[in-house]
């Protein structure tokens, strides 16, 4: 990512606040997914169900077909 931004490097520091941002975020996200899912009584997550949380969250949903 940094990369694509044209930053050669990346202090450790920012790459560790960075990681721990994105980790909570993910968290958060497959926690909405997960409540989706409880809530039509099933016990599989589905792209549906993630894409939906993301919805939620105010970002962009994710293309995908059945896995």
């Amino acid at each position: 990512m940094a990369e694509a931004a044209c930053i050669s490097e990346l202090k450790h520091e920012v790459a560790v606040l960075v990681s721990e941002d994105v980790t909570y975020r993910i968290r958060q996200i497959i926690g909405r997914a997960i409540k989706f899912m409880r809530h039509s009584k099933r016990t599989k997550l589905t792209c549906a169900d993630i894409n939906k949380a993301l919805k939620w969250s105010d970002c962009q949903p994710v293309v995908w077909t059945r896995i």
